[in-house]
């Protein structure tokens, strides 16, 4: 009886142990659209009403940009569903009754100039009228009211009692909204929180054996409702005060790339299944990629201005990104073709077949692989009334056209097709993308 396991072993001479391959074309395809997003990039902005003051007379105000950096961690905001069960005949129907907004929790860090310290400082002081009063020891004036030595043992007994707790006079909130930006590849999500107050704030504690730690202001945020918005970073100012100078935000370009203003290195799978704008639905149609949409695939084929059967411009940026890699700003060289690599694959049946995009990003990088596969395709009347000799006498218009159509086919799932271009590929010596 043989001790080893035949699935670690591989006993039966198939391949059972093989790399990541789901995770590496989730994730990573596309210029990795379907990636999951960082929890460290984001951006807050806190928006006051003008009753609050402005940048001659309010902190908050004059230093709003800075204080929007300072935020050391913040919450996304969270929901919480009620639902009833009822009873309709003998069966359970469960039916909404009301959605409640759980608190958002917002953490800044203590800066030494006091600006985060200043925010709940105002916001206290806007509010609540003990904090405007000069105390017993005669300490400095807050902001918002007059000097008035309020809190004496007896006070209640004089002529004339002070205001206190939320008799403000106050009309308007404190925080108009409060916008949480979450950022990734150049482009931002938004939620802004409708009409926020404050549920609780607090500065932290303090402990001498905490030496390597840092103190935090917290907060925590009622709102009545969340706006949902989303864009791209630059475009119309968004988002708010980002990369402004008051946030010494680092706008030097990266020496590993190049700055690309127009974001190529994007697929055309993520430019054609982009979010849908919720207020048109119908921004950008969502395309299946068996679509034979060939406007958009057209300007992706094209030929080089020479007509020499090269890789189109449109193509060679997306997939190559001009650096070498396909990754947007970043240089990345190509493998060494001397090394041996097996190109990610999909087996249907008992033959190896390399998967559309796999084909796709070896033309990108192989156009005489392209030029075998577009013969080879020829030779079998792959195109009706169309022969390798016509093709080559035929205007670089048409040459296009056909090329696009039989790659086009590709993408939709033609097995023949698949084959011929898996075959071409494997022959045709030089660096494959997998």
């Amino acid at each position: 009886m043989s001790t080893k396991d035949p699935y670690l072993y591989n006993i039966n001479k198939d391949v059972h142990l093989r790399d990541a391959r789901h995770a590496h074309q989730l994730y990573t395809d596309h210029n990795m659209a379907l990636a999951p997003k960082t929890k460290f990039l984001y951006h807050v902005v806190f928006e006051t009403y003008n009753e609050v003051g402005n940048s001659a007379t309010n902190n908050t105000v004059n230093f709003a940009k800075e204080i929007g950096v300072l935020v050391k961690s913040c919450d996304l905001p969270g929901y919480r569903i009620a639902i009833e069960n009822k009873q309709q005949y003998n069966r359970k129907k469960n039916m909404q009754t009301r959605i409640d907004y759980e608190d958002v929790s917002i953490v800044f860090h203590d800066d030494n100039l006091g600006l985060t310290r200043g925010l709940l400082q105002d916001y206290y002081q806007y509010y609540y009228v003990d904090g405007n009063h000069r105390d017993p020891g005669g300490g400095s004036v807050g902001q918002g009211g007059p000097a008035v030595q309020a809190y004496q043992a007896r006070d209640k007994y004089k002529e004339k009692v002070p205001n206190y707790g939320l008799n403000n006079a106050k009309l308007n909130p404190f925080f108009k909204n409060i916008r949480i930006y979450q950022l990734a590849r150049r482009d931002w999500y938004a939620y802004t929180l409708i009409n926020p107050l404050l549920t609780q704030f607090d500065h932290g504690d303090m402990d001498q054996s905490a030496g390597g730690e840092f103190n935090e202001n917290k907060i925590s945020v009622a709102y009545e409702a969340v706006i949902y918005s989303n864009g791209t970073v630059g475009e119309n100012g968004e988002p708010t005060a980002f990369t402004d100078p008051e946030t010494h935000y680092d706008n030097v370009d990266s020496p590993l790339g190049y700055f690309d203003k127009e974001m190529s290195a994007r697929s055309y799978y993520a430019r054609d299944r982009a979010l849908i704008d919720p207020s048109r639905q119908r921004r950008n149609p969502i395309l299946p990629r068996s679509s034979n949409n060939r406007s958009r695939r057209d300007s992706l084929f094209s030929r080089g201005s020479s007509g020499n059967g090269s890789i189109g411009a449109g193509l060679r940026d997306l997939f190559s990104g001009n650096g070498g890699g396909g990754l947007l700003r970043a240089a990345v060289p190509f493998i060494d073709s001397q090394i041996n690599n097996t190109p990610s694959t999909t087996a249907r049946g008992n033959r190896r077949i390399l998967d559309s995009d796999s084909i796709i990003n070896n033309f990108a990088a192989l156009p005489s692989a392209k030029n075998s596969f577009v013969a080879r395709s020829l030779n079998i009347n792959a195109v009706e009334g169309e022969t390798l000799a016509s093709f080559n006498l035929a205007p670089t218009n048409r040459q296009t056209a056909i090329e696009t159509d039989l790659i086009n086919r590709v993408v939709g799932g033609d097995r023949k097709l698949a084959e011929i271009a898996t075959d071409s590929i494997d022959a045709t010596k030089g660096t494959l993308i997998t």
